[in-house]
C-alpha cells in the first residue's frame, strides 16, 4: 500500500496484516529478534497467498522469541549476535512457534545482493532480513530517518558496529538527501525493539539508505510445512473420523495429497 511517500508492501494481503507490533528484544538479542520477525511475517504471507487448504493463524508475533532465545543460551550461554549460528540452529532444531510446534528452515534462506534492484524484487515477494551499519548518534528507537555515519565506527566489521532489522518496503522522498547528495535507494525497516510514539514512520518502523546495508538474506517459507499437517488433523476432527484406527491411514493420505498439489 502506498501513502504518499510510503509503500509498505507488507501492510496488508488479501485483508489480512502482515506487520505486526513490534516485538521487544532483550539486550544483545537483535538478530535473534529480527530472525524471528521476519521469519513469522514471511510465514504469514505465505499461508496468506496459500489457498489450497484454510489454515487460522492467530493475530500477533507467530515465532517464540523468548523461547527461542532461552534455548540459545543454554547451549552458547549468551545471546548469539551471529547470524550463521542461528541460521543453523533455526536449521537443526527449528524455531519454536505460537502453537508448540517448530519450524525448521532447512536450506530456504538466502543470501541477497545489496544492489537495489534486487532488493525491491525481493520486497514484492517477501520481507528481508538485513544487517545494518550504526554510528554514536543512531537512535535506538528511531525517532529520525537512519541516513548514516557520524562519528567512529566500532565492533565486528573492521570497526563497525552492526544491529540486525527486518526490511518491509520502500520510502520515496528524495528530500531527505543534503543538495548535491547522490540519491539511492530508502529502505523502511521495523526495529525489533521500536516504540511506537517514537518511530520516524510508527511501530518501530524507520528508514535507511541502501548504503547501509551490510548483509541481506530472506527466508522463504513454504505452506507445506508442519502447519498443515496438524490442519489436515483438525479437518478430519471436524469431520468426525475421530477414530485412532481410522484417523492415522486418513491423515496420511490427505499429507499426502497436499503435497502433491
Amino acid at each position: 500500500m502506498q501513502r504518499n511517500n510510503l509503500v509498505l508492501f507488507w501492510e496488508q494481503v488479501r485483508g489480512i496484516p502482515i506487520i505486526q507490533e513490534a516485538i521487544q528484544q532483550n539486550e544483545g538479542s537483535c538478530a535473534l529478534a529480527a530472525i524471528s520477525t521476519h521469519i513469522g511475517y514471511n510465514l504469514r504471507i505465505s499461508y496468506v497467498w496459500d489457498v489450497r487448504i484454510p489454515v487460522n493463524i492467530p493475530a500477533g508475533i507467530l515465532v517464540d522469541h523468548l523461547k527461542w532465545e532461552e534455548e540459545i543460551k543454554k547451549l552458547v550461554g549468551e545471546p548469539v549476535k551471529n547470524l550463521t549460528v542461528l541460521f543453523e540452529d533455526a536449521k537443526v532444531n527449528g524455531v519454536p512457534l505460537w502453537n508448540g510446534m517448530r519450524l525448521k528452515i532447512d536450506n530456504s534462506y538466502r543470501i541477497m545482493p545489496l544492489n537495489e534492484g534486487a532488493l525491491r524484487t525481493e520486497l514484492w515477494k517477501y520481507t528481508v532480513l538485513a544487517v545494518l551499519r550504526i554510528h554514536e548518534d543512531y537512535s535506538e528507537h528511531g525517532e529520525m530517518p537512519y541516513m548514516g555515519r557520524k562519528g567512529i565506527m566500532k565492533d565486528k566489521y573492521g570497526n563497525m558496529e552492526t544491529h540486525t532489522v527486518v526490511l518491509v518496503g520502500e520510502y520515496r522522498d528524495n528530500s531527505l538527501f543534503a543538495e548535491n547528495e547522490a540519491t539511492e535507494a530508502l529502505w523502511i525497516y521495523q526495529n525489533s525493539d521500536g516504540i511506537r510514539e517514537l518511530s520516524f514512520l510508527d511501530n518501530g518502523l524507520n528508514v535507511v539508505k541502501n548504503s547501509l546495508v551490510l548483509e541481506a538474506y530472506c527466508i522463504e517459507i513454504y505452506a507445506s510445512n508442519p502447519l498443515l499437517e496438524q490442519e489436515a488433523v483438525n479437518m478430519l476432527q471436524r469431520t468426525g473420523l475421530r477414530q485412532e484406527a481410522r484417523a492415522v491411514p486418513e491423515v496420511l493420505l490427505l499429507n499426502r495429497e497436499l503435497q502433491n498439489l
